[in-house]
């Protein structure tokens, strides 16, 4: 429906998608119409609720963790990823505890009851604990104490990697998007994962330059 009403050619209230793809681009609506439509039901579109999406989703919650990321590894290490030991585990004070393995487990289990919703509030929690990471990291506070460097390089480190998990969950989701972090990360535009627990996996090499690149997600006033 649209405001309500059947979408209908009669009533000349249809909604032409290739012009929201070239305003958002083609992984805003993907994301959108994954979210609000379940699959053999109706569902409702407006262009209120499709921006309301983009900004809180896709610009605030994935667009600024990359923003973020991007930001501070440029800042403290000139854009290449430390070197760290990841198993000395004491130097993050507030680790991120969501498993991606089970994360990608559960993504395949509603994916095979035809349910992409649930599958990306799944990988949406990863985003939003990543964020949460960085606000009880505060890598801003971590690094004016020299004593501390080693936490502030596990820190980006650590949030490098959950950007890599994002990046491999979202390959049927939003493909360009997942594309452009890959990309960034140095990583190969396409991971096929056979596993659960390849997730687990470290992906970013020691001292390889990130790109930070344009935001994901530009602000809708540079779209509109």
């Amino acid at each position: 429906t649209l405001s309500g009403a059947k979408v209908s050619k009669s009533k000349g209230n249809i909604v032409d998608p290739a012009q929201l793809v070239q305003k958002y681009g083609v992984d805003t609506l993907r994301y959108f119409l994954l979210n609000e439509v379940t699959l053999g039901f109706d569902g409702a579109f407006s262009e209120d609720l499709l921006r309301e999406r983009y900004v809180t989703d896709l610009a605030n919650d994935l667009g600024n963790l990359w923003f973020r990321f991007a930001s501070m590894l440029g800042k403290y290490f000139d854009g290449k990823v430390p070197e760290i030991d990841l198993q000395k585990k004491d130097l993050i004070t507030h680790p991120m505890k969501t498993d991606p393995a089970q994360t990608w487990a559960d993504v395949q289990g509603f994916m095979l009851q035809y349910d992409p919703r649930r599958a990306l509030e799944k990988i949406w929690q990863l985003i939003k604990e990543g964020n949460l990471f960085v606000e009880q990291q505060k890598p801003w506070v971590i690094a004016k104490d020299p004593s501390k460097a080693d936490e502030l390089k596990a820190t980006l480190v650590h949030l490098g990697e959950r950007l890599a998990q994002i990046g491999c969950l979202l390959q049927p989701f939003l493909p360009e998007t997942s594309h452009a972090i890959l990309k960034r990360l140095n990583l190969p535009s396409k991971i096929t994962l056979s596993d659960p627990a390849e997730l687990r996996k470290r992906r970013l090499r020691a001292q390889t330059a990130i790109e930070r690149g344009d935001a994901l997600f530009p602000k809708l006033e540079e779209v509109a």
